[in-house]
């Protein structure tokens, strides 16, 4: 499949240094290389900001790696991405090259980054919520685990934390504060996880857990930062397809077989 392919030249490419991907002549060269394929254009456009902004965002690699997983299907592809950024024009316009209908909904805490991505992306399926975060104690991030509804338990539960902190990247706990109402009717079929920053993130399985089918697709970016796979498996049956353990950008896509009683 293409995205296969694409992803082994993109992983090529990023081991190259800074200064022959300022060289034009050797983006030319790599440009030609992509045209015969729809997605070049959202391909080199990532590599163009992953220089400018030291590669500090998800890797399209795991992108690619996640959307090779996906079934055909003709309704719209739902997409739930937490933490959004340049990931969510790679994808939205990678899907689009491909003609491919889709929902995608991101969720950014810091109003800064949502303004960036909403200039980034022009596109119907597209819905980037301005979230703010909270935190769980301990004692009620072990209940969310346990809950017969989590959904219901997270809204009530956790403090907001406060803006001040909202750039921190160590806050144990927190997630964001998603609507209830909301995201309780939508069932992804891919979860793209890059925030918040923290533990925290891990927070995301228990609430998907009524709301992932078999099938449907996670991934984890700085998977290896905190034990996020044995969290995963507490929630779901899952089968691990891809996984980069690169010391400076672990990533992780796998897919759900089934949910996991919580009377297990």
């Amino acid at each position: 499949m293409a995205w296969r392919r694409i992803g082994r030249f993109v992983k090529r490419v990023l081991r190259l240094p800074d200064a022959t991907l300022r060289d034009k002549g050797v983006m030319r060269e790599l440009r030609g290389r992509l045209e015969r394929w729809p997605e070049a254009e959202a391909v080199f456009e990532y590599l163009d900001r992953g220089r400018r902004w030291n590669r500090w965002m998800l890797d399209p690699t795991a992108s690619l790696a996640a959307l090779e997983q996906l079934e055909p299907r003709e309704e719209p592809l739902v997409i739930e991405e937490y933490g959004s950024g340049f990931s969510t024009a790679f994808l939205a316009r990678t899907l689009d090259a491909r003609g491919i209908a889709f929902e995608l909904h991101g969720h950014e805490h810091v109003a800064r980054f949502h303004a960036e991505t909403l200039s980034q992306v022009n596109h119907t399926g597209v819905h980037v919520h301005l979230r703010a975060l909270k935190q769980l104690s301990d004692d009620e991030r072990a209940a969310l685990f346990e809950a017969e509804d989590p959904l219901r338990f997270f809204s009530s539960a956790g403090q907001p934390l406060p803006r001040k902190r909202e750039l921190e990247t160590r806050v144990p706990n927190c997630f964001y504060d998603i609507v209830l109402d909301e995201v309780r009717e939508r069932h992804p079929d891919l979860v793209v996880l890059d925030g918040p920053n923290g533990s925290g993130r891990a927070l995301v399985f228990p609430l998907l857990r009524d709301r992932l089918e078999p099938g449907a697709v996670v991934g984890i970016d700085d998977a290896t930062h905190y034990p996020f796979e044995v969290e995963l498996r507490r929630c779901f049956d899952i089968e691990v397809v891809q996984r980069n353990e690169s010391e400076l950008n672990p990533w992780t896509v796998c897919v759900v077989r089934g949910a996991v009683s919580i009377r297990a």
